[in-house]
C-alpha cells in the first residue's frame, strides 16, 4: 500500500521535496530520529540514481509507505540502458551511502524504466 507517491521534474531542486516526503512517511512509521535521518538520505540518493540514468525530460516518479518500523520506497524513471553498470564502481561514494543506510537495497530495469527499491528500518 503507497501512502505517498509524487511526480517530479527531473531537476535537483525537486531533492528538497523528495527528503520532506521521505520525512513525513517515516515518522508515520515510527523511526527513530537516526532512522528519519536516514531515510531522506537513501531517498535522495534514490533520486540521485535515477538522475544520471534518466532519459532527457523523463520525470522521476516515487512512492513511499509506511510499514511498522519500516519505510519503503519504490522509485522509478524512463531510461534508455540496454543493462545497468556495476553500481559500486559507478556511483562511487553514494554507492557506500545508500547500501550502508539501507535494509533492503534494488536497483533494476524494466520495462524501459530503472527502478529502485530500498527500505530503512528503525522503529521506537
Amino acid at each position: 500500500m503507497t501512502d505517498v507517491s509524487v511526480c517530479v521534474p527531473n531537476a535537483p531542486e525537486y531533492l528538497r521535496v523528495i527528503r520532506q516526503i521521505a520525512m513525513v512517511v517515516g515518522a508515520k512509521a515510527d523511526l527513530l530520529l537516526d532512522a528519519l535521518d536516514e531515510g531522506q538520505l537513501a531517498s535522495d540518493e534514490a533520486a540521485n540514481i535515477l538522475m544520471k540514468f534518466a532519459e532527457p525530460g523523463a520525470p522521476l516518479n516515487f512512492e513511499w509507505a509506511a510499514g511498522p518500523g519500516v519505510l519503503h520506497l519504490h522509485a522509478r524513471t524512463r531510461c534508455s540502458l540496454s543493462h545497468l553498470p556495476d553500481f559500486p564502481e559507478t556511483l562511487g561514494y553514494a554507492w557506500v551511502i545508500i547500501s550502508s543506510i539501507t535494509s533492503t537495497l534494488e536497483i533494476f530495469l524494466e520495462n524501459g524504466e530503472v527502478h529502485v527499491d530500498l527500505s530503512v528500518e528503525g522503529a521506537i
